[in-house]
């Protein structure tokens, strides 16, 4: 498939995938192309990046035992945790992890230059809540960043303090509905609490949710950001020059939130490693995620899944699913009423008029008009116990009926018309939408 944009420039890209819709070749407009050779788990057995050629060896848990060409080979504890791991985009230099009795991340510490392969100094540690959320990062200066969430568990605010807790500044972000992970504007604030009008800037972003610049309040580009197809990101200007990694926090590939400190991405439960192109501890709900593979990112299919809770990949349509959610239930709640009248379980009332009978049993696709106005008149006055009988069928038929009409009418009807997404009335549509595209059995 290729995507282009009118300036030819790098996002343009070319990518193939193997029988299991794994992602096997990614050939990118500014000549930085990638393949992969992958095991029947999902792990990287070669790995081409952009003429480098690599090998990984994997032991029976999924674990990488071996990297060549020179990259750091990451350590684990017993826990399935990486204690140690190549930093992103500079995979020679190793970074150590530690971790708490939750398996939390609390400290990340660079090599101890005296004796490589042991923690040496400080880069940054992390505090969190009761709710597993990051509330608090302290970097090595000892620089403090205090972290402020809705209940999405999305970012609302950060709050930068020096050493002494003074304010230095504070970021406020506003994030689109239509996904958990789209931010829509950040605003700063000085160390007095004013608002600087001049240093708003806006997300752009692409289909797969992912930074693709940042624009100034008069609309013009500060900076451009192209991602390699497991998430390492490039900095460029706005005239599409300078390419550099990035440097500061903040919502890029596929709306995640990158620590430079680190240059690895945090999903809310668990933090990703982009270079390795896994995630750097097990899935917190097991198997239940991955059936074969606790590390895996994105199914070996980077560009049509995202995983924006370290737990469990579902495609990109699951995310049209989840945002339809809200107006389906309300749909649905009113389908319900309608058909606990047409059963007769609850009165005719000024909100359950005629129309709205007619509605539930119009849904009902009964086929004549006998049985039409058989329904309508069940639904509109007190049931005997033989009409109950002979009325039930068609009832039940039409609220089963109403969930394809609610559906297609709030956001899903290519959910529907694929196979895709299959609506209930009591399931969780992200649930529901996890198997959007079919996937043969790797076992």
């Amino acid at each position: 498939m290729e995507i282009s944009d009118d300036t030819g420039h790098a996002i343009r890209s070319v990518k193939y995938y193997d029988a299991l819709y794994r992602l096997t070749d990614a050939d990118r407009a500014d000549s930085f192309d990638q393949s992969w050779d992958l095991d029947g788990l999902g792990n990287f057995a070669e790995f081409d990046d952009d003429g480098d050629t690599q090998t990984r060896q994997n032991n029976a848990a999924n674990e990488i035992e071996s990297i060549t060409v020179g990259w750091v080979t990451p350590t684990y504890d017993a826990a399935g945790n990486m204690l140690s791991a190549p930093k992103s985009v500079d995979e020679t230099t190793r970074i150590h992890f530690v971790r708490d009795a939750w398996n939390r991340l609390v400290a990340v510490h660079a090599d101890d230059p005296q004796n490589p392969g042991e923690p040496g100094d400080l880069i940054a540690k992390y505090e969190y809540d009761g709710q597993k959320r990051r509330i608090e990062k302290t970097l090595a200066d000892e620089t403090r960043t205090d972290y402020f969430y809705n209940d999405k568990w999305q970012l609302l605010e950060e709050r930068v303090v020096d050493s002494e807790s003074d304010p230095i500044e504070s970021h406020a972000y506003v994030w689109s509905q239509r996904y958990i992970d789209a931010p829509v504007l950040r605003d700063t604030y000085d160390d007095e609490g004013e608002l600087l009008a001049a240093a708003r800037v806006y997300y752009a972003g692409d289909a797969n949710f992912n930074v693709t610049a940042l624009l100034d309040s008069t609309g013009a580009v500060l900076e451009r950001y192209v991602y390699s197809a497991y998430g390492t990101a490039t900095v460029y200007s706005p005239t599409w020059t300078n390419p550099a990694a990035p440097t500061a926090d903040g919502p890029l590939y596929c709306g995640y939130f990158f620590d430079a400190e680190t240059a690895n991405y945090l999903a809310r439960n668990r933090y990703y490693n982009a270079a390795l192109a896994t995630w750097i501890s097990r899935d917190p709900i097991g198997y239940k995620g991955s059936k074969w593979n606790l590390y895996e990112y994105a199914e070996a299919s980077p560009l049509s899944y995202i995983d924006p809770f370290g737990k469990d990949s579902y495609g990109f349509e699951g995310v049209a699913c989840q945002s339809a959610l809200p107006e389906y239930s309300r749909c649905m709640w009113r389908a319900g009423l309608l058909h606990s009248a047409c059963i007769g379980t609850i009165p005719i009332t000024a909100a359950l008029e005629l129309a709205g009978c007619a509605g539930i049993c119009a849904w009902a696709f009964v086929g004549t008009p006998f049985l039409y106005g058989a329904c309508v008149i069940s639904c509109t006055t007190s049931l005997t116990a033989l009409s109950a009988m002979l009325t039930l069928p068609i009832c039940n038929n039409a609220y089963h009926n109403s969930e394809e009409e609610c559906a297609n009418h709030y956001n899903s009807a290519t959910l529907l018309d694929d196979n895709c997404c299959q609506w209930t009335s009591t399931g969780w549509c992200g649930e529901s939408c996890q198997n959007l595209k079919p996937k043969p059995n790797r076992m």
